[in-house]
């Protein structure tokens, strides 16, 4: 499978490898936006606006490989959609829980 069947389309089936290379693949184009838009070591974990449009960007290369994969075990690939709700929803929870800390004290 070729660089633009892996990452850009959800049709077809892929291995392990296949899988942990392209999802390695994206997390390295990721480090590597933020690197250039100036994020530093010391913020990566400051979550911004420019770090949610390089995850916005990447979303649906991470989708289509997840996808893949997900057929390749058997397994509905309606299921990788479930992503796109529960993260979002941990984040704001994680931050929405931050921010009552910072109140109370």
């Amino acid at each position: 499978m070729n660089f633009i069947q892996l990452f850009f389309s959800t049709k077809g089936k892929i291995d392990k490898k296949e899988f942990w290379l392209g999802m390695l693949g994206l997390f390295f184009i990721e480090l590597v936006l933020l690197f250039a838009t100036g994020t530093t070591i010391e913020t990566i974990f400051h979550y911004g606006v420019r770090e949610f449009s390089i995850d916005l960007f990447l979303a649906y290369p991470y989708l289509a490989v997840t996808i893949k994969r997900l057929r390749d075990i058997d397994i509905n690939s309606w299921w990788a959609l479930s992503i796109i709700f529960i993260f979002p929803i941990l984040i704001i929870g994680l931050i929405k829980n931050k921010d009552r800390k910072i109140q109370e004290s």
